[in-house]
């Protein structure tokens, strides 16, 4: 059983930037604020998301670091 409910359209693009991948439902959206799983729901800026897509492209092409190499790298 489903029922309709009425938001602002303002609400309704504040939901739309917290779905985690485009088929998210609203239902999920939802469901995931009121479970109190604000941290997962904060939207990314554009930069973080950049910078992600970055990082998953570099280790696609197998372009990683072991944490031995990083503590070296880093000088710890």
């Amino acid at each position: 059983m489903s029922t309709t409910i009425q938001l602002a359209e303002e609400t309704r693009d504040r939901l739309a930037t917290l779905k985690r991948h485009p088929r998210e439902t609203y239902e999920e959206v939802v469901r995931r604020l009121v479970d109190g799983e604000l941290e997962d729901a904060l939207p990314l800026t554009r930069s973080m998301k950049g910078r992600l897509d970055r990082a998953r492209r570099s280790a696609r092409e197998g372009r990683l670091l072991t944490t031995e190499e990083l503590i070296e790298e880093i000088g710890l």
